[in-house]
């Protein structure tokens, strides 16, 4: 069970060869609980209660050769998307993922 009450920061590596997918995703459809953070094309997107509150980027990934992306869910709302040990994009504000 996650519990993102507080905060909580999602990482992983990836080596882009294609159109992006799904990195992480814990959402329970039809709701608004859960989570996603995938690639997207050049890019990445977080979302946060199944689409409100999400923040995406167009960072460039560089492809065939491995990313580290973290997508952070912080307090009060906070919302961070990191690639490669530099921030990216953040945004203040905005709903608290519920409880999975």
């Amino acid at each position: 069970r996650l519990n993102f009450s507080q905060r909580a920061t999602l990482e992983a590596w990836v080596r882009p060869i294609g159109r992006g997918g799904i990195v992480m995703d814990r959402c329970r459809w039809g709701t608004v609980q859960g989570f996603r953070f995938a690639v997207e094309g050049k890019g990445m997107r977080s979302h946060a209660h199944f689409g409100h509150g999400s923040l995406e980027t167009s960072a460039k990934l560089s492809p065939f050769v491995w990313n580290h992306i973290v997508a952070v869910f912080g307090e009060s709302g906070l919302r961070q998307i990191w690639c490669n040990g530099k921030m990216i994009r953040d945004r203040k504000g905005g709903p608290q993922v519920m409880e999975w």
